[in-house]
């Protein structure tokens, strides 16, 4: 009976153990670069909600937290970018559009085209279409967000039940910086096959996202994020969360503030 209490609970401290060495790096443990930003260029968001949005007393709300995520997200990778909420209005969208292209057109007509020329006409300007879950757009893109960054560099679509980083993931993409970049012909192949042939030369070879210690930075595709752009330096514990060669979107969003100014 003793020896087999004695099994029993060395059994249970292997477990324990081997439990804690699974789970090691679960807990992120991040370093950030120490910077100092002088005059960072100051970007406006307006959000369009249309009227499908179903949790419409949340939605506002959560449109802050991300803003305030995307700033937290900038102020981590040492960007000179500050985004603020500029105004919201709901709008009521056709339900026959299933494109984003489309969608946008239809914005014009809602809006007017004179109000999104004005957007768009000024560089720190973006504005934001957040639908409903159930809009058909959502639907049969799959997405929880969504540019058209070869055609417009100031247009993005949420879906309401966004997570609270893709809102800055989409502002990324309309500056170029790109998901993860594998060493690979199909990688270079997506590259192709997604970006116009005039716009190629925007996609930097450092414009990739990055791993370190089961997360993902903010461009990747991982569930677990790192709130910042990938970067050299920048580590989770231990391990780097970028390289200057292939993962370095924290340097494609310091030349796009500048381009900027």
């Amino acid at each position: 009976m003793l020896k087999n209490k004695s099994i029993l609970v060395c059994g249970c401290v292997l477990i324990v153990f081997a439990i804690m060495i699974s789970q090691r790096n679960l807990s992120p443990e991040l370093i950030f670069p120490k910077c100092e930003i002088n005059k960072p260029v100051q970007s406006k968001i307006t959000f369009y909600l249309d009227e499908s949005v179903v949790y419409k007393s949340e939605i506002v709300g959560k449109l802050h937290e991300a803003v305030a995520m995307s700033n937290t997200i900038l102020a981590n990778s040492c960007v000179p970018i500050i985004r603020s909420f500029k105004e919201s209005q709901f709008i009521s969208m056709p339900k026959s559009v299933s494109s984003v292209s489309s969608l946008h057109s239809a914005l014009q007509e809602e809006v007017g085209a004179s109000e999104i020329d004005h957007l768009r006409s000024n560089p720190i300007e973006q504005y934001v279409v957040v639908l409903g879950e159930n809009h058909p757009v959502v639907i049969a893109q799959e997405i929880h967000g969504m540019t058209m960054m070869n055609m417009n560099d100031s247009f993005i679509v949420l879906s309401e039940r966004f997570p609270i980083t893709v809102l800055e993931h989409e502002f990324g993409h309309l500056a170029w910086a790109m998901h993860e970049q594998p060493d690979t012909e199909s990688g270079k192949f997506w590259v192709n096959e997604q970006v116009f042939p005039d716009n190629r030369k925007k996609v930097k070879p450092y414009a990739g996202a990055y791993h370190c210690s089961n997360y993902g930075t903010v461009m990747s595709y991982a569930t677990q994020v790192v709130p910042a752009y990938s970067s050299p330096l920048i580590s989770n514990n231990g391990e780097f969360c970028g390289h200057g060669v292939k993962g370095d979107n924290t340097r494609v969003m310091q030349e796009y503030a500048e381009s900027l100014r």
